[in-house]
C-alpha cells in the first residue's frame, strides 16, 4: 500500500470518527441520564437495573430520567431509539468501560446524597479536593 493510500485511509477513518454523533448530546440540559454499560444486552445486572427503573416509572418520570443501554455486544438503545454500534462504542470509550465490564453512570444529577445500587460494591464519595460547592 502506498503512502498516498495510507494517508487517504487515515483521513477516512478520522472523518468516520468525527461523524459519530454523541448520543447524549440531545439530552444535555434536558434530562438526567442513567447509562447502563454491560457486556451484553441480556446481562443480568443490566436487566435488573432496567427492571427496577421500569417498576418506578412515575418516580423516574418526575426526575426527568432517561435510561441508556450500551452493551458491548448487541443492540443499544436510548428509550425507543436504537443506538448504532459506533454510538455505543463512543459511550463505552467516553466512560472508559471495557467490553467485559459492567458500569452504571448517572449523568446530570444534582444534589445526590446517596445512590442505591443493584450490585455488590461501593459507591465512593468524592475526595474533598474533588468536591465543589455552589451557594445560590
Amino acid at each position: 500500500m502506498s503512502v498516498t493510500h495510507l494517508a487517504l485511509l487515515a483521513a477516512g477513518l478520522q472523518l468516520a470518527a468525527a461523524t459519530v454523533t454523541d448520543p447524549l448530546e440531545a439530552l444535555v440540559w434536558e434530562r438526567r441520564v442513567l447509562v447502563v454499560l454491560a457486556p451484553a444486552p441480556n446481562d443480568e445486572r443490566a436487566k435488573e437495573t432496567l427492571h427496577r427503573l421500569e417498576a418506578r416509572e412515575c418516580e423516574v418520570a418526575d426526575r426527568d430520567l432517561t435510561a441508556v443501554l450500551a452493551p458491548a455486544r448487541g443492540a443499544g438503545r436510548i428509550d425507543d431509539r436504537q443506538l448504532t454500534g459506533a454510538e455505543v462504542d463512543a459511550l463505552r470509550a467516553r466512560f472508559r468501560v471495557g467490553a467485559t465490564d459492567f458500569a452504571v453512570v448517572l449523568v446530570g444529577a444534582l444534589n445526590v446524597a446517596s445512590i442505591s445500587t443493584t450490585w455488590a460494591g461501593e459507591v465512593l464519595p468524592c475526595t474533598p479536593r474533588q468536591m465543589r460547592r455552589w451557594h445560590y
